[in-house]
């Protein structure tokens, strides 16, 4: 049936939404991963991103999706997880607020709307950058340049060394060959 919602996006079964962020200390400018988490039984493949309301203080990136469902049952059952990478740019209490999935539920007839809690997240000063002084200007080695010159000039000696042996042998088998001809033997004059 035609849906009054302006935010439903084609899911279709019975969902449930949790969201949740990692534990432990959390510091503004970090980067840390907000996962949404979509499980029940229906139409996963389809489904789209649930919708969320980001605070001023928030930056999003692109999310990415890990699927755990069996396709060989239906309806389809199991979740679908969205992870966003997000990093906060304000230090104290700032709230996520619910994230809701609009979806109709065809064993009922109804349209229902599943919701995570918010989440309350604590952002800590950032990091201090630690400077470091450097006392004297770190400078190449410059002995590089004399392997090159080195393995070079041995590069042409051996391949010079090649050539007179070359040279060498052509002029012996020149010299054996005119030792090997036969001279005129008198009489022979015709």
């Amino acid at each position: 049936p035609q849906s009054n919602e302006p935010d439903f996006n084609g899911a279709v079964g019975e969902f449930k939404l949790h969201s949740k962020i990692p534990a432990g200390v959390i510091r503004k400018d970090d980067v840390v991963n907000l996962e949404v988490e979509v499980s029940g039984k229906g139409n996963f493949p389809v489904l789209a991103p649930p919708e969320i309301q980001w605070p001023d203080s928030v930056e999003a990136f692109e999310f990415s999706v890990k699927e755990k469902f069996n396709k060989f049952v239906s309806p389809i059952t199991g979740s679908k997880i969205f992870t966003y990478p997000i990093s906060i740019r304000k230090e104290g209490d700032i709230v996520i607020p619910a994230v809701t999935l609009y979806y109709f539920n065809p064993e009922t007839g109804k349209y229902r709307t599943a919701r995570s809690d918010s989440l309350r997240i604590h952002v800590d000063p950032a990091k201090p950058v630690a400077l470091t002084v450097m006392e004297k200007p770190v400078i190449a080695p410059q002995g590089n340049a004399w392997k090159w010159v080195i393995s070079i000039i041995g590069l042409l000696t051996v391949f010079g060394g090649l050539y007179l042996i070359l040279k060498q042998n052509e002029k012996a088998e020149s010299v054996a060959s005119e030792k090997v001809a036969v001279p005129d033997l008198p009489g022979d004059a015709a």
